[in-house]
């Protein structure tokens, strides 16, 4: 780093003095290398965190590149990595005119260097809210649930305040916290939403006459863990669920009567959608001044423009499915899901629309060999450059054991191979008693059979199961927290953060291959012939599985992971894994099954 730099950094906040480089390309590198390090909030650099960062900015303000892909392994630092790019883009913004006088170069699609950093996931979020390290250089907005009004003493989606209208709230300034932190959010330099109020944001007018009432869009759109943004795109944002739970009991009516179990397109049910999407309009109208049915108008407001998007669309000719399910005590009721094929066009219009560059990272990008395949499956129509570093982690602290396959654990195959799953889990179990476990079940009904086996096998004290009714975080922390070594789950490939001695163990019981009930996944497998999104999709769940427990290069931070379902290899075979994944794939058992005392976290 240039002592001269970080001098004039310090001591003029911003001002940049360039005198100390040369005016060309190659010295303007050394120019954002030295600023990078000055700005990254830690003392030094994980392996391949330093690579990552000065390519993700030379691909910008050197390449031009709008869009960057960055595949970072799990637990390299790629939250660091994405903030330090927003704040290198805003020092640069600032001090434009300079550095593109002393270096002669041009900086293209760079207004202020503002970002929004976003992620489909929940639990990431939560994460990054909860970074000490992070937290000056980024403003979280979070849901109005998560605040507590000042005046009432409410949480601000409840607070009567805000129910009697907008403005009433908005004027009471501080009292107000919701709104007080989104014009804070609003007026930091990388501003934290999540995905779904990015999209809301996109239907809010600039401001009116009490001021500001969503965002400008900026010149960087972060998406972390990105690796999921089409399926749950399709499934959470651009598709949405309609029955008796999500509307009033007046607006969904008797649109049970309607379904048909055997729908699976949209043109199927288009009559029931529009005459819910009428009774929605009307019941808005008529309630938008009663304090007391806020919160349903805010949801119908919602689902309301999800109809319109789905039923606009699909007279332009692209693709919906739908799934009609049973719900209620008595399975008497339906419930309608609604879900795009494509979603590039919704991501076009709602998340990529909001800047001006682009940064997606993951530690497992699919199509890697193929990333244009994959960037069009995004609506990212410009140049992708993508950036791949391998992990750090020695391969003898995260070895994926073969040795324990029992055979094919699909629906054809699970009873003929179930008790010798069972004895294998039992065995494994044995090679780490006193260590906390996770199996992977996928299925919610095969985590229950698992469950009440090995609780026969082992006592009811031994086995945590993740149930669906319950949130997988407060399982995982009623888990943490107890004498139980085993916790089955289908929901924890990913998004969790088991460290050290949280988890020494983990067993994926059958590869998650995508639902093939799902109407969306059967249309794309067998109308689009699209088999290697479906192989591609159950590799990225599991190198994410994989990470679970493996998150340092330390051996305290060692583990082991089992395969019991021997599809593991053709799935393999048929897409293109990282090779520090594959090297880390034996036949061989552990050493520690030999030896109890080499394994490397002992």
């Amino acid at each position: 780093m240039s002592a001269d730099l970080n001098t004039s950094v310090s001591r003029h906040r911003g001002r940049l003095v360039t005198s100390v480089y040369y005016g060309d390309y190659d010295d303007f590198k050394t120019y954002l290398h030295d600023l990078a390090d000055d700005i990254f909030p830690f003392p030094g650099y994980h392996r391949y965190q330093d690579e990552i960062l000065y390519e993700t900015l030379e691909a910008y303000l050197v390449d031009d590149y709008l869009n960057v892909v960055v595949e970072g392994p799990t637990g390299i630092g790629k939250s660091a990595i994405n903030v330090t790019v927003g704040q290198v883009l805003g020092q640069i913004a600032a001090n434009k005119e300079e550095i593109e006088s002393h270096f002669g170069i041009s900086l293209r699609h760079l207004n202020d260097g503002s970002a929004f950093y976003t992620t489909p996931q929940r639990s990431l979020r939560n994460q990054l809210a909860e970074d000490e390290d992070l937290e000056e250089a980024v403003k979280m907005l979070k849901a109005r649930a998560d605040y507590t009004c000042g005046v009432s003493g409410e949480n601000c989606a409840e607070c009567p305040v805000n129910n009697d209208s907008e403005d009433s709230c908005r004027s009471q300034g501080p009292a107000c916290t919701y709104w007080t932190n989104k014009m804070d959010t609003c007026e930091n330099h990388i501003a934290v939403l999540t995905f779904a109020m990015l999209i809301v944001d996109h239907y809010l007018p600039a401001s009116d006459d009490a001021g500001r009432l969503s965002f400008e869009d900026r010149d960087l759109v972060v998406v972390d863990e990105g690796h999921g943004v089409e399926e749950q795109s399709a499934s959470l944002f651009a598709g949405f669920d309609l029955g008796p739970w999500s509307l009033p009991k007046k607006v969904w009516g008797n649109a049970d009567q309607r379904l048909d179990y055997e729908d699976e397109r949209l043109g199927d049910v288009e009559d029931v959608i529009r005459d819910v999407l009428v009774r929605t309009s009307k019941f808005i109208e008529n309630n938008s001044e009663n304090a007391d049915k806020a919160n349903e108008v805010e949801r119908c407001e919602n689902l309301m423009r999800k109809m319109q998007y789905a039923l606009r669309t699909h007279e332009e000719g692209e693709g919906w499915v739908v799934n009609v399910e049973a719900v209620g005590q008595d399975n008497s009721g339906k419930k309608l899901e609604i879900k795009p094929v494509r979603v590039d066009k919704f991501l076009k219009k709602f998340i990529w629309s909001r800047g001006r560059r682009r940064l997606i990272t993951s530690a497992t990008i699919p199509f890697r060999n193929n990333i244009g395949r994959w960037a069009d499956r995004l609506g990212l129509d410009e140049g992708v450059k993508f950036i791949s570093k391998p992990t750090p982690f020695p391969v003898e602290h995260r070895q994926i054991h073969l040795n324990t396959m029992v055979g094919k654990m699909d629906s054809d195959n699970e009873d003929g191979n179930w008790n010798d799953a069972v004895e294998k889990v039992v065995e494994i179990y044995g090679h780490h008693k006193g260590e906390k476990g996770l199996i992977h079940s996928v299925s919610y009904p095969r985590a229950k059979r698992l469950y009440n086996d090995l609780k026969r096998r082992l006592g009811d004290d031994a086995v945590i199961l993740d149930e669906k009714k319950y949130d997988t975080d407060a399982m995982i922390t009623k888990w943490q927290n107890s004498d139980a070594e085993i916790f089955i789950s289908p929901a924890a490939t990913e998004g969790v953060d088991l460290y050290e001695d949280k988890c020494r163990w983990q067993v994926l019981l059958k590869v998650p291959f995508a639902y093939m009930g799902d109407s969306r996944v059967n249309y794309l497998v067998f109308e689009e012939n699209e088999w290697s999104w479906y192989y591609e999709n159950a590799t990225i769940d599991i190198i994410q599985s994989v990470g679970r427990a493996v998150r340092g290069p330390e051996p305290s931070e060692a583990a082991s992971y089992y395969v019991l379902d021997s599809k593991f290899t053709s799935v393999m075979n048929r897409t293109s894994p990282p090779d520090y994944f594959m090297d880390a794939v034996t036949f061989e058992a552990p050493d520690h099954w030999e030896d109890s005392n080499v394994a490397p976290w002992r």
